[in-house]
């Protein structure tokens, strides 16, 4: 008879993805790109990215491509990509994580004065702290005669403030 050939596709071996970051509350991600890819299988491949959502994987919708950039993100979330090779199977990426910061939230600082002409007001003084973030903060008082237009104060980087002798609101 004829010789006929049969062909063995090797293992299908995943690749890797990188891009595990930390960002700032509400804002995107540096898209996700692959590190290693993927191997053996028919020799293409195909792509799905899917985000870890409470206790399980899910599809993000439309993302089948290579590359991933992912939308603005309030909490810390982990990603991976699903690789497929024709009918050799599906295999899965490393995970990354992208670890959010709380959201910033400006401090409070303390009520409003009246004071006579040429003398001192009370410290101004926070009466509520920031919080979020990364948790260290750096501070710049400003002033305004017509609280439309601000500008910094020099020195002024505490987190109160004694304005010293005023003529004017």
């Amino acid at each position: 008879t004829n010789v006929i050939k049969v062909s063995v596709n090797q293992t299908l071996v995943a690749g890797s993805i990188k891009n595990s970051q930390s960002i700032c509350y509400n804002t995107a991600p540096v898209m996700f790109t692959t590190a290693q890819y993927p191997s053996g299988g028919s020799g293409t491949y195909t792509y799905k990215w899917q985000k870890f959502v409470g206790t399980t994987w899910s599809d993000i919708t439309g993302a089948t491509f290579e590359t991933y950039s992912a939308d603005p993100l309030e909490v810390t979330s982990y990603f991976r990509r699903v690789e497929t090779s024709g009918s050799c199977g599906t295999v899965y990426t490393n995970q990354l994580t992208v670890n959010v910061t709380p959201e910033f939230i400006a401090g409070v600082i303390g009520s409003n004065q009246t004071i006579n002409y040429n003398t001192s007001p009370s410290d101004i003084v926070s009466v509520q702290a920031s919080s979020g973030a990364t948790g260290v903060y750096v501070y710049q008082w400003q002033k305004s005669t017509d609280n439309s237009t601000w500008s910094n104060i020099t020195g002024a980087t505490t987190n109160s403030y004694q304005p010293g002798n005023l003529t004017n609101t």
